[in-house]
């Protein structure tokens, strides 16, 4: 027999019936009345401080004044608002409009009915759309509600510049601002994003020059186009353009906003042969160390196996894989590369990039200075190095280095970048 399915019967009926009681005044021993001069609503004591530990330090102390009252005035809940909450109490129901929810969840938030007002932030949730969205961040901040604030921002980031107007998005206040730089995956090009902040400071500049140095100095330089830049810079306030060039000049935030940090492992054997699979080892905030679980987070773009590539990591959280072996199934054949990949951060997918120069397997790569350096692996003929401009999308050969083709390894010690192998170093000409 199946208890819980009756307890849970049981439950629903009995609170169906406390209703039915509270509608027909029967057994009411409290009278709430809205803010002063609104309805007043008959209730029972037992269960409003069963719902609501609000109630229950106002009706079971006696240093309450309220606690031997009989009508107990409401001053901040709105009749609408104290009509929801009731029917919430006592039903577990309830029915949620755009025009009634700000009075149900201001009621909630006041007598700290924690359930109703998870209820509200779900539906919230769900109403989210391109024109409510300032409004709702604000429900969730009056109210504090991260969970609806996680929401708000991960949906302006996706549709920044895909849905919401701009004058939609000038309306946001600069503690948004800011936390959507720091926290949100922004769906959209650098460029774009330098864009709309330079027009939200611009929009009331008087009030947000203050936030210029901070918003500006959470922007990703490094992926803007010089071009872009100046486009931009012209079209400015003198004011902020001082600020724009010095925040340009300085290093790009270290990690991708809202990028988890941990370790990314991609290729790799098994006991199958190679994998194309990547995984991922999140970093715990506890610890600030990666530990955990590894679990599968996408897959490398080619159709066949791909080995002895390099891969470096992007200060955006992105990634670049260059070169390698195709090892093809038919007939067994391997099938050197010249190929590059960019794994984009904002989107989570591969892009094909311009080739390298020559076909490289076995190489060594790093990024430095704006550039990923890719050092040696050339097949048939002499260890070289070039290097990738991720801005122009262009490749440029330095020649070769003083070192053996594969089996060195690179790495960067302060200015410079260090290639060793066979008790040899160098670095790129």
């Amino acid at each position: 027999m199946d208890t819980a399915k009756w307890t849970r019967r049981y439950s629903a009926r009995t609170l169906q019936e406390l209703d039915v009681l509270r509608s027909f005044g029967r057994w009411t021993d409290v009278t709430l009345q809205a803010v002063p001069g609104g309805g007043q609503f008959p209730a029972h004591r037992c269960v409003l401080a069963s719902a609501s530990p609000y109630f229950a330090a106002m009706l079971g102390n006696e240093n309450f004044s309220e606690a031997g009252q009989d009508t107990i005035t409401l001053h901040e809940i709105t009749e609408e608002g104290l009509r929801g909450l009731l029917k919430f109490v006592y039903s577990g129901c309830i029915d949620l409009t755009a025009e009634n929810i700000r009075h149900i969840l201001k009621a909630a938030s006041i007598t700290q009915v924690s359930e109703l007002m998870d209820v509200c932030q779900k539906a919230l949730k769900t109403w989210l759309d391109c024109d409510n969205v300032v409004d709702i961040w604000t429900y969730s901040t009056d109210y504090s509600l991260p969970s609806l604030q996680t929401a708000v921002l991960e949906f302006v980031g996706k549709h920044l510049l895909a849905g919401i107007d701009r004058k939609v998005f000038l309306r946001f206040d600069g503690v948004f601002v800011e936390r959507l730089l720091r926290e949100s995956m922004i769906t959209s090009t650098e460029s774009n994003v330098l864009a709309v902040i330079m027009q939200w400071l611009q929009f009331n500049l008087r009030c947000r020059q203050k936030y210029a140095r901070t918003l500006l100095k959470l922007i990703y330089w490094d992926r803007i186009h010089l071009k872009d830049t100046r486009a931009i810079t012209v079209r400015s306030v003198r004011t902020l353009r001082d600020v724009m060039t010095e925040a340009s000049k300085q290093p790009s935030p270290p990690v991708l906003r809202g990028m988890v940090r941990g370790v990314l492992l991609i290729g790799g054997f098994s006991v199958d042969g190679p994998l194309n699979d990547m995984r991922f080892l999140p970093e715990t905030e506890e610890s600030g160390r990666a530990n955990g679980a590894w679990s599968v987070c996408g897959r490398l773009p080619t159709k066949s196996r791909l080995v002895d590539f390099a891969a470096c990591a992007l200060p955006d959280g992105g990634v670049v894989v260059c070169g390698g072996t195709h090892l093809e199934e038919a007939g067994g054949r391997e099938v050197h590369s010249n190929s590059v990949f960019i794994l984009d951060a904002h989107t989570n997918r591969w892009v094909l990039a311009n080739p390298m120069r020559n076909e490289r397997s076995l190489c060594q790569s790093v990024w430095f200075r704006n550039f990923v350096y890719v050092f040696g692996g050339d097949v048939s003929a002499t260890p070289t190095c070039e290097r990738y401009n991720i801005c122009t999308n262009q490749w440029e050969f330095l020649g070769p280095i003083p070192c053996q083709s594969e089996g060195f390894a690179v790495c960067l010690a302060g200015a410079k970048i260090v290639l060793s192998g066979e008790q040899r170093m160098g670095r790129p000409t």
